[in-house]
């Protein structure tokens, strides 16, 4: 059969600090929204070694209030990450990724 390959993959970590999410304002319980946001990327490589860089986010989706304190919500983001890896040689390399996320969400308001 030959050489066995396997590929290993390192952890990615987003930290959105900034986002804004903007309501279209209905005056039920279903509140549609779009999102704009961006912060800061970790990426721990599976071989050793961390690569920093930001990334940029965008989405849509909605949220249903069930009670008035709790909501249930649905979301679609895009996300542009920018990585910024250096190398013992002094050369900078700017890997640059794309991701989509269907994501749930479970709120608590109080």
């Amino acid at each position: 059969y030959g050489p066995e390959k396997r590929t290993i993959y390192g952890d990615m970590v987003f930290w959105d600090p900034l986002f804004v999410r903007i309501f279209v304002p209905f005056k039920r319980r279903f509140q549609p929204f779009a999102e704009i946001g961006g912060g800061l990327a970790a990426y721990d490589r599976a071989e050793g070694g961390h690569i920093l860089g930001g990334q940029v986010r965008s989405g849509v989706g909605f949220e249903a209030w069930l009670t008035p304190n709790l909501t249930l919500g649905v979301i679609g983001n895009y996300r542009w990450t920018r990585l910024t890896q250096k190398f013992e040689s002094g050369e900078d390399q700017h890997p640059i990724g794309h991701s989509y996320q269907a994501l749930a969400e479970l709120g608590f308001h109080w």
